[in-house]
């Protein structure tokens, strides 16, 4: 169970993180948040897609890293295999934390399998991880890479949120259903998810396109049509992990 507080100098000074676990806490997800500064790097590797929280009615950009739950396709051989790592899985397992009337705060979670707390561990693991703060209790630079990652995400999110309601706006998503026969003749069918219309986004008129142009959004939205691509990749990964 998740152990989420505010990080702090004084009660976390002993406190590291193991940065070969970090990519670990996301080996069994099917798909992680996205924001759109890393749509360029997302590329390379991942399907760009939208879901649709069935709870809260919110749409949120996600990379496709699996087909069935519990699925992570990049995981291999107990690593991650790909040349980029998403943000919300680098920056595990720090996150911001929000409080209504409060500024937002860096937070941890104490449960999460990469942390090294050296007041509960053996000596000979003392030389593990690398520390958040110095004996002073100042930032250290592995601290500070993770404060940046977690500075992006704050800034993508505000970005992708009006991408988002832009493709809303202008009725440009289109609901997709993936129905995979993988070489074993095993089958996988996933819905829920959503792409971008591309007749709808050729057959918009001048003054909509230019909207879209000015708020910097056609870029984004062609990344996600040509990341689609990219299932193709994933389904093989898929049948190599089939024949084992």
């Amino acid at each position: 169970m998740p152990k989420f507080v505010a990080l702090d100098s004084r009660q976390h000074r002993n406190l590291k993180i193991d940065p070969d676990k970090v990519e670990k806490q996301s080996d069994k997800e099917r798909m992680v948040p996205v924001v759109i500064n890393e749509f360029s790097k997302l590329i390379v590797h991942f399907p760009i897609v939208i879901t649709k929280n069935t709870e809260t009615r919110r749409f949120a950009c996600v990379a496709l890293l699996g087909f069935e739950e519990g699925e992570n396709l990049f995981w291999e051989s107990n690593a991650w295999n790909a040349i980029y790592t998403p943000l919300n899985i680098a920056r595990q397992p720090l996150f911001i934390g929000t409080e209504k009337g409060k500024e937002p705060a860096v937070c941890i979670n104490m449960e999460s399998d990469c942390i090294v707390n050296h007041t509960q561990v053996q000596a000979q693991t003392k030389d593990k991880g690398k520390a958040l703060f110095d004996e002073y209790g100042n930032d250290t630079e592995f601290l500070l890479q993770f404060k940046g990652m977690l500075a992006e995400l704050i800034e993508g999110d505000a970005h992708t949120s009006t991408l988002i309601q832009a493709l809303l706006d202008f009725d440009l998503l289109t609901p997709i259903q993936l129905e995979i026969t993988f070489d074993d003749q095993s089958s996988s069918q996933i819905a829920g998810l959503y792409t971008i219309d591309e007749k709808k986004l050729e057959n918009l008129a001048e003054e909509e396109f230019a909207v879209l142009r000015r708020q910097g959004m056609l870029k984004p939205i062609y990344i996600m049509i040509a990341s689609i691509s990219n299932i193709y990749a994933l389904i093989q990964k898929k049948n190599q992990r089939l024949k084992g």
